[in-house]
């Protein structure tokens, strides 16, 4: 366990360090993002190794180093690295798959070069890709609910920020519905008229909330005050707040699914 140890601690230091680089990296300096690319594959390779080396030789791991353990813990929930993130904007900005163990960093940037230099600033639009977060969910969702969180987060990139406001209310939609459909509290109706007038947004979050009053009050904060209010034109939305905003939806979408997946329907 030591070994799995020190590898544990080594992985977080390469992390944190990538991602404190990030933030004084020169984008349109040739040699500083290759050693960047460099830096984010050598560090999910290694993550990738430690998975390989170990899940595979036990079952229980007692580690008596909280640092350690926490990261370990970290990787066996599947939760994002920072080195991730950036493999996965790349793979997003290029809309390309990366076999890191057969792809070497000169290629990643000879991409990023060909497919995004000529019409639009990659360097902005990977970091922003980096900075917005993702929807980190242990369930099968639906198919739009996926192509949603990814058309926030490009309109994020693309400082769109209206778009994000109003596909993030979408999102928290597409959610409610699919939930309240997979407990039982809702039937699907063809008249997709009479369906929206008998579910309206505010009974789906109370239905979702299961009698819990500060997450209703917490999602309606969201929907109506923070997100239908921009939607619906009663005030604009800027660059401030965005993040933010759809950081809290992914949270929400996240707790809601844990929350009621004791109820699904087999």
């Amino acid at each position: 366990m030591e070994k799995l140890k020190a590898d544990l601690l080594e992985l977080k230091e390469m992390d944190e360090r990538l991602k404190k680089e990030s933030k004084s990296l020169s984008w349109r300096n040739k040699e500083e993002c290759d050693a960047f690319w460099s830096q984010a594959i050598k560090t999910v390779l290694f993550k990738q190794e430690i998975i390989k080396n170990e899940f595979t030789k036990s079952s229980v791991f007692v580690i008596n180093d909280q640092e350690a353990k926490s990261v370990l813990q970290k990787i066996n929930s599947g939760e994002l690295f920072f080195a991730d993130l950036v493999i996965r904007s790349l793979e997003e900005a290029t809309r390309k798959k990366f076999n890191l163990e057969m792809t070497d960093w000169n290629e990643l940037y000879e991409i990023a070069s060909n497919e995004l230099f000529s019409w639009f600033g990659p360097a902005d639009y990977i970091q922003r890709l980096i900075e917005i977060g993702v929807l980190v969910i242990d369930i099968v969702v639906p198919k739009e609910l996926e192509v949603l969180v990814e058309e926030a987060r490009r309109c994020f990139a693309f400082e769109r920020y209206i778009a994000v406001y109003s596909i993030c209310r979408t999102i928290l939609e597409v959610s409610i519905r699919d939930i309240c459909l997979r407990i039982g509290k809702i039937q699907v109706i063809d008249d997709r008229k009479q369906f929206y007038e008998k579910y309206r947004p505010g009974k789906l979050i109370r239905l979702v909330s299961n009698g819990n009053f500060q997450m209703e009050e917490r999602i309606k904060d969201l929907y109506y005050d923070r997100l239908s209010s921009i939607v619906h034109g009663l005030e604009l939305s800027t660059s401030s707040g965005v993040q933010s905003t759809f950081k809290e939806t992914m949270m929400v979408v996240q707790e809601l699914y844990q929350n009621n997946q004791p109820e699904f329907s087999l």
